[in-house]
């Protein structure tokens, strides 16, 4: 894995303004579909902060969401493994980051040792997914939603 000058990726709790944070995620809550505020997010995921000569450029986030796992499962008709819940990733970031995205994907997705999923329907999303090591799981004909799967091997 190649390092990348400049960068420092930073759990939420480690961010001393959320402030910013907190204005990139609503900048971009109408494209990620979400109903949910920042605070719930804080409180129900594992967020990493990607910093690029000290200015936010990234957020990724971890989640086990039930109600979202049950979406995913019937719309996919997918078999779940392992038993346990499913592990979400999404995020979110400005233009012209891919390498950093890319970068910061690989480095958080090693803490976790279960499958992880993401779901989108942005080209260069899955773009970025299928270089950081996640594979296409299955398409619906009438969605323009993709569903990958990463199989962690740590």
């Amino acid at each position: 894995m190649e390092y990348l000058e400049n960068v420092k990726i930073l759990p939420i709790f480690a961010v001393k303004n959320t402030a910013e944070a907190e204005k990139l995620f609503n900048f971009n809550k109408k494209s990620l579909g979400v109903d949910y505020d920042f605070e719930f997010l804080k409180k129900s995921s594992h967020i990493f902060c990607t910093f690029k000569n000290d200015e936010l450029i990234s957020e990724i986030y971890y989640c086990s969401d039930t109600q979202l796992e049950a979406e995913i499962v019937e719309k996919f008709d997918i078999k779940k493994g392992g038993g346990g819940p499913m592990l979400f990733m999404n995020g979110f970031s400005k233009r012209k980051v891919f390498r950093e995205n890319l970068f910061t994907i690989k480095k958080t997705a090693a803490f976790y040792r279960n499958e992880i999923f993401a779901c989108t329907n942005k080209k260069t999303a899955m773009f970025l997914l299928l270089k950081a090591g996640f594979e296409r799981v299955k398409e619906k004909a009438d969605s323009r939603f993709r569903l990958f799967r990463l199989k962690n091997k740590y």
